[in-house]
C-alpha cells in the first residue's frame, strides 16, 4: 500500500516540477514581452513548492536520501547505532505528527472560511495546506515502519543487521 502511495507522490512531484518549470519559463518570456503570467510567482510559491517539498519527503525518506549524520555510528556496536536510529526516528515521528496535526487544523480552518490567496487571482489556499498534511502523514507512515523494523531487529535498510 505504501508503495502505491509512494508512486503516486513521485508522479505528483514530477508533475509539479514540470508545471513549475513551464510556468516560470512562460512568465519569464511573458515579462520580456511585457505580458507576464498573472499569479505565476504566487502559484509557484503557494502550491507547487509545497507539493514538491511535502510530497517528495516520504519517498526521499524511504530511499534513505535525507541528510543523516553518521559520524559516531561507525564506531558504535550495531545495537548502539540501532538505539540512536530508533531515538531519531521516534523524535522525527513526533515532529511530523505535530506538523500533520497542526496542518490538519489549518486545512480545516482554511476550507471553513474559504481562505484565499492575496494575489490578484484570489485562489483558495486550503488545498496547499492539505498537501502539507498528506506529505507529513506519509513521512509518519515511513517512520513508523522504520521504528517497527528497528524494534524487530530488521535494520537492513540502514546497513546494519541484527
Amino acid at each position: 500500500m505504501l508503495g502505491l502511495v509512494d508512486r503516486a507522490c513521485r508522479l505528483a512531484t514530477a508533475a509539479a516540477i514540470a508545471v513549475m518549470v513551464l510556468l516560470v519559463v512562460a512568465d519569464a518570456v511573458g515579462r520580456s514581452l511585457r505580458i507576464p503570467v498573472p499569479g505565476a510567482v504566487e502559484i509557484t510559491e503557494e502550491y507547487l513548492m509545497v507539493a514538491i517539498v511535502f510530497l517528495a519527503m516520504g519517498f526521499t525518506h524511504a530511499e534513505g536520501k535525507h541528510i543523516r549524520i553518521e559520524l559516531f555510528e561507525r564506531w558504535m556496536p550495531w545495537i548502539g547505532a540501532a538505539v540512536v536510529r530508533l531515538f531519531v526516528a521516534a523524535i522525527s515521528l513526533g515532529y511530523f505528527a505535530l506538523i500533520a496535526w497542526q496542518g490538519l487544523d489549518q486545512t480545516r480552518s482554511a476550507f471553513a472560511i474559504d481562505k484565499r490567496s492575496t494575489s490578484e487571482l484570489s485562489y483558495p489556499v486550503g488545498p496547499a495546506y492539505a498537501l502539507v498534511v498528506i506529505g507529513s502523514v506519509i513521512v509518519c507512515l515511513w517512520l513508523a515502519r522504520d521504528i517497527i523494523a528497528l524494534v524487530r531487529g530488521n535494520d537492513k535498510k540502514q546497513g546494519h543487521e541484527a
